[in-house]
């Protein structure tokens, strides 16, 4: 089993990814399904909360105005390596935050990026049937660090050759038969990532290239809907990140970035009670 270590960064907490558990093939619950966009497995993200998670990250057609959720959940655009738009036959599909109203903004002034716009109120042409939204910070960090279970509940891996984080929905140790198992650094192939996927889980892509980290696919960053705590410190904002560096070393957590920054969005809706 690859060797994992805990990677400090300043003012960021970060766990270790050592999530590992195995799946049900999903063949006992037909209504394991995507439907309206949201994907099956069901979430805590706080003590009487649960969302479902859209079908893939949140994109936007600029010549169209069009937004939509990606096909697969392995699908990424992500942005050049220069921190811009990257466009893939007219979609980009990462956000400075806050950018519901004006997807395409790019202004490097954080300051210009002052009030939270979420981009889950506009129409989603795959997920019209339901209201969608992005967790806050304290909505991330109970989804990997204080739902029952959670140290077990999520783990990096690749699929389709794209590294990212698997959460595992929180009745995952009532899943069974087990046939495929989940563990941190893992390549899955696509017929076993399909059968994690229709048991309930959920994947997030590392789209993230930095114009400091020039090496493709080393971290993924989701934006969260809450700023710092001080508005006017730094015009910062919550991020939910996970990292990789030479192929056995991860870590998970979250932190504050510049508001103009682009970074991948994944929306969630609520369950209903």
């Amino acid at each position: 089993m690859k060797k994992f270590l805990i990677f400090a960064i300043a003012t960021l907490g970060m766990l270790a990814c050592t999530g590992q558990n195995q799946v049900d093939n999903g063949e006992n619950d037909p209504s394991n399904q995507i439907i309206n966009g949201a994907l099956p497995g069901k979430f805590s993200i706080s003590d009487n909360k649960q969302v479902q998670f859209s079908q893939g990250n949140l994109r936007y057609q600029i010549e169209t105005g069009t937004w939509s959720f990606a096909e697969q959940q392995y699908d990424i655009i992500g942005p050049t390596d220069k921190g811009g738009y990257k466009l893939s036959d007219g979609w980009i599909d990462v956000f400075g935050w806050g950018t519901g109203d004006n997807p395409v903004k790019s202004s490097q002034k954080n300051e210009e990026y002052g009030t939270f716009v979420d981009w889950g109120q506009n129409q989603i042409s795959n997920g019209r049937s339901y209201s969608w939204r992005t967790l806050t910070e304290e909505e991330w960090s109970y989804l990997y660090n204080g739902r029952e279970g959670a140290e077990f509940l999520y783990s990096c891996g690749i699929i389709e050759g794209i590294f990212g984080i698997i959460f595992l929905p929180d009745n995952w140790s009532a899943n069974a038969p087990y046939d495929v198992m989940v563990s941190y650094g893992e390549t899955y192939s696509l017929a076993d990532w399909e059968k994690l996927e229709k048991a309930g889980a959920v994947f997030l892509p590392a789209a993230y290239t930095s114009y400091i980290i020039k090496e493709v696919q080393i971290m993924g960053r989701y934006w969260s809907a809450s700023p710092e705590e001080d508005n006017n410190v730094d015009y910062g904002a919550y991020s939910f990140h996970f990292y990789r560096k030479d192929g056995d070393w991860y870590a998970v957590g979250g932190g504050y970035y510049g508001r103009s920054v682009k970074h991948s969005v994944r929306l969630v809706r609520d369950v209903p009670k």
